[in-house]
């Protein structure tokens, strides 16, 4: 099974995005501010992470 990183994927493109990879087999790991702004169906093989983009590289850089 394939996986996808997605982010923004609650807003419209973002959730219709991961609709359509869901339905062609992928496995979605997605990033969100908070889980609870997903309103889309549950799915087996979709992951939700919470955390912000700009704060997780951030943290990737300040180890270097």
């Amino acid at each position: 099974m394939k996986k996808v990183f997605v982010t923004g994927i609650t807003g419209l493109l973002g959730a219709n995005v991961v609709i359509k990879l869901l339905k062609n087999g992928y496995c979605v790991i997605a990033l969100v501010r908070k889980e609870s702004g997903y309103l889309g169906k549950k799915n087996e093989n979709l992951i939700l992470v919470e955390g912000d983009l700009l704060f997780r590289f951030l943290r990737i850089f300040e180890r270097g």
